[in-house]
Order: C-alpha cells, then structure tokens, then sequence
C-alpha cells in the first residue's frame, strides 16, 4: 500500500509540474493572440454572429424560394404548416356496400314492445 502511495504522489508532482510549464506558455501566447486580433483579424465573438448572419439570409433566401414554387403550383401561396387546414379533402367513397337489414332484424325486441305497451296506457 506504502509503494502504491508513493507512487501515485510522484504522478501527482509530475502532472502538476506539467500544468505549471503550460500555463507559463499560455501566459507567453496571450499577448501574440492579443496582438493578432488588433490588427485586423476577427475575434471568436465576431466571427460567430457573421457566421449567425449569413445563415439567416441562407433562410429568408430559402422560404422566398418556397414561396415562389407554391405560387407556381397555386394561385395562394401558402406556408407548409396551413396547407393541410386550408386544402379540402376529397371525401372518401363507400369501399363496402350497405348491409340491408333483414325483417327479423327490423322487428323491435321484446323488452321494447312491452315499454311501448305500457306508454299506450
């Protein structure tokens, strides 16, 4: 247990060390990235709203062509979400003929020919 111990706080030591000497170059690189970034070149903040930019034309550019192509196919042009509600739909055609009820079936059951019998009086 004593050696596993032991063995473990060397790592320790030698990744702190490790971490010691990459933050002294990351103290030495701030100043160049500062440098580079005033002298013309776009900061990550900036670039990222360009980039945001450029999509939302992409999209305005994309559903004014959607529109352009609804208006070719009818004379409304309509966004896809309201087609469904405003298009009528064909109604659907018996698939099955109707089933004709027989005349043992049209005769009413016995429990109702006694109620109506009793509305009689």
């Amino acid at each position: 247990m004593l050696c596993i111990k032991k063995k473990l706080n060397s790592i320790k030591r030698k990744l702190n060390s490790i971490k010691r000497k990459l933050n002294s170059i990351k103290r030495k690189l701030n100043p160049i990235k500062r440098k580079l970034n005033s002298k013309g070149k776009l900061n990550s903040t900036k670039m990222t709203s360009t980039l945001k930019k450029i999509k939302s034309e992409k999209k305005k550019r994309k559903s004014v062509k959607r529109q352009i192509t609804l208006d070719r196919k009818k004379l409304c042009s309509l966004s896809k979400r309201h087609q469904s509600t405003k298009l009528i739909k064909p109604k659907q055609t018996m698939k099955t003929p109707l089933k004709i009820k027989t005349t043992a079936e049209l005769k009413p059951s016995p429990q109702l020919q006694s109620l109506r019998s009793i509305e009689k009086f």
